[in-house]
């Protein structure tokens, strides 16, 4: 609900954004019998659930053996099928994928044209969706800052026709100018693929130290 009504607005903004493909599995983390409950509550009334999940996100189980993150890791990962199947059999460019702008544009002013298809969703699954790009595995899922999403966020990833993994990705911050009507892009240095999933692999996830200090202005 929250996606579609930030379409809705951001749309309303932009006439020329075309309808964009609504994806019913893109929801949220699914925390059945915990959802709309206080925190507090939870680590007081089911304090080994929680224990396990805060150890390792993927061990939770509710009842009749629920899992809230694998049912989304699996959810991720039949919606990146879909969309890049349906990217491919476009071929033009043409079409909105994902609550989408599905159009041509530069990555970087050097760089070729290539299309773009932009994804709308929540941050836990989008945590997901961002390591399975990369290659990573779910047990680095909620294991530190690096591949979370906070609020209102956007990733680019950089992920070729015909690849398994993406080759690199960076966060894009955009925020209203000071001095003009106009919106400002920053953008954190890009991040290697490959290097993200030996670190994550090999190295072990250290938390919350990805390296952003080092932006440029996206034109």
């Amino acid at each position: 609900t929250r996606c579609r009504q930030t379409y809705a607005a951001v749309s309303g903004c932009c006439s020329s954004l075309p309808e964009p493909t609504i994806r019913g599995n893109l929801h949220e983390i699914d925390f059945r019998e915990w959802q709309g409950r206080l925190r507090s509550e939870i680590i007081d009334q089911h304090s080994e659930q929680w224990n396990a999940f805060t150890k390792d996100p993927k061990q939770l189980r509710l009842n009749e053996g629920f899992a809230p993150v694998l049912d989304m890791w699996e959810r991720g990962l039949g919606n990146w099928n879909a969309i890049r199947s349906d990217a491919a059999a476009d071929g033009d460019g043409d079409g909105f994928k994902e609550a989408l702008n599905n159009q041509n544009s530069k990555v970087e002013e050097e760089e070729d044209t290539t299309d773009v298809i932009f994804i709308m969703t929540h941050g836990a699954i989008g945590q997901c969706m961002l390591l399975q790009s990369l290659g990573i595995s779910i047990d680095t899922y909620g294991k530190g800052r690096k591949y979370a999403f906070d609020n209102c966020e956007c990733i680019e990833v950089e992920w070729m026709d015909g690849e398994e993994c993406a080759r690199r990705w960076r966060r894009v911050h955009s925020s209203l100018s000071s001095s003009s009507p106009t919106v400002e892009t920053t953008t954190t240095r890009w991040q290697d693929g490959k290097a993200s999933r030996k670190m994550a692999s090999g190295m072990g996830l250290q938390c919350g130290r990805y390296d952003d200090t080092k932006s440029e202005e996206v034109p």
